[in-house]
């Protein structure tokens, strides 16, 4: 069996997917689980801050992983030790090297971060099966990443819908947030860009709109439905919301993505 590695901008339903098969994967593949957070290539995280108690700022903690021979142990830290992006993405992948090349490896989901390193990426999981997930409607993609962002939660699991449920509300996407769509959206068209370039297996978000769609998906990935047997419980559950109700000022975000949507097409 293939080592999977999943390539997903973030509000993709990767994590149905990937969650789904960590139990298989693990046990049928020499890949070790990833604790405390799936994506290890995120450099900081919006839930994850720290107080200044001499200033009174906060600060966003950055994910630092720890290789052992039995997990990928995510920490997050500060002042942070990488300074961007890159660097975070670089430096992690020279860590999973030197795990590699002491018999260690991961099964670990790689985000849009990845994009800022994309060929050095690409060329350390060569030898795994890429998964690709996208959405076929970008506006969607963008308000839903904006919307989880804004309201801390990106996923809705059996243990916590009713706290997803009094977290749902409405929201004002601020200005400084809309200036950074157009980031947003050239690094996520370096991830759609690879379908044309490698060989991958890329699965669409409106594909998985059923359960049994997505056990389908799963299964056409795996090449089985052994990994049914192996079903882990609370998983993320498939929610759909209509942002169009949720955010306030809906028609300036959506215009300014419009206005970067032939931009993010040329880039692809």
């Amino acid at each position: 069996m293939k080592k999977p590695f999943f390539i997903s901008p973030p509000r993709t339903r990767s994590t149905i997917l990937y969650e789904s098969l960590v139990p298989f994967v693990t046990e049928k593949t020499r890949l070790l689980p990833c604790e405390g957070h799936s994506e290890p290539f995120l450099h900081t995280l919006q839930n994850k801050t720290i107080i200044d108690s001499n200033t009174g700022l906060t600060h966003q903690m950055e994910m630092y992983p720890i290789a052992t021979d039995k997990s990928l142990s995510i920490h997050y830290i500060y002042p942070w030790v990488f300074k961007d992006n890159r660097t975070s993405v670089i430096e992690k992948l020279k860590l999973l090297k030197k795990a590699r090349d002491n018999g260690n490896e991961y099964y670990i989901k790689g985000t849009y971060n990845i994009a800022d390193a994309i060929d050095e990426t690409m060329d350390f999981f060569s030898d795994y099966d890429i998964v690709l997930t996208l959405r076929r409607d970008i506006k969607e993609l963008v308000c839903s990443v904006l919307y989880a962002t804004q309201i801390k939660m990106f996923h809705s699991r059996t243990s916590n819908r009713d706290l997803y449920e009094r977290t749902k509300k409405n929201i004002t996407v601020s200005d400084e947030t809309i200036s950074q769509i157009k980031h947003f959206m050239r690094k996520i068209s370096i991830l759609y860009n690879l379908k044309d370039v490698y060989d991958l297996n890329v699965v669409y978000y409106e594909d998985l709109d059923t359960c049994d769609n997505i056990d389908e998906c799963i299964s056409n990935i795996i090449g089985t439905e052994e990994w049914k047997g192996y079903r882990p419980e609370g998983m993320p559950t498939p929610l759909d919301n209509c942002y169009n109700s949720l955010i306030n000022n809906y028609d300036q975000v959506i215009e300014e993505i419009q206005q970067y949507e032939t931009y993010f097409q040329s880039l692809r």
